[in-house]
């Protein structure tokens, strides 16, 4: 049990980053969503269960890394093999559910048509000297 304590504590930070891409691709997700008008119950409980998948995912990992505690050192810092790969395939795979919701979020027509009203009041807008 100490050993599991011992490998949450010292990939807290990575596992961190995980949590917090999760929680922004959510966000993004939603505020898409709406901008859309196009919010749904079913979205907003696959996104609890991708949740509840990611976090059985590192939890996988770290059981893998307690079996095969395989490391290696990356900038002076001891780096647990599994671990660092699980967590970076999730942060990989949200960010760029991020950049994906936000291309939609801009297209939404709510936000396009206050993108296009707002390029029109800077065009009409005279600068004074």
């Amino acid at each position: 049990m100490e050993s599991i304590k011992q490998l949450i504590l010292s990939n807290v930070i990575i596992i961190a980053i995980s949590g917090i891409a999760y929680i922004l691709d959510f966000i993004t997700g939603f505020s898409k969503a709406v901008a859309n008008k196009n919010v749904k119950s079913t979205k907003l409980r696959q996104s609890v269960v991708k949740g509840v998948s990611y976090f059985s995912f590192i939890i996988m990992t770290i059981c893998l890394q307690l079996i095969f505690p395989v490391n290696f050192e990356l900038f002076g810092k001891n780096v647990d093999v599994f671990i660092y790969i699980g967590n970076l395939y999730i942060i990989f795979t949200e960010f760029i559910s991020i950049r994906e919701n936000g291309k939609e979020f801009l297209k939404a027509p709510a936000i396009d048509n206050f993108m296009k009203k707002t390029q029109e009041t800077i065009n009409n807008t005279e600068i004074k000297k």
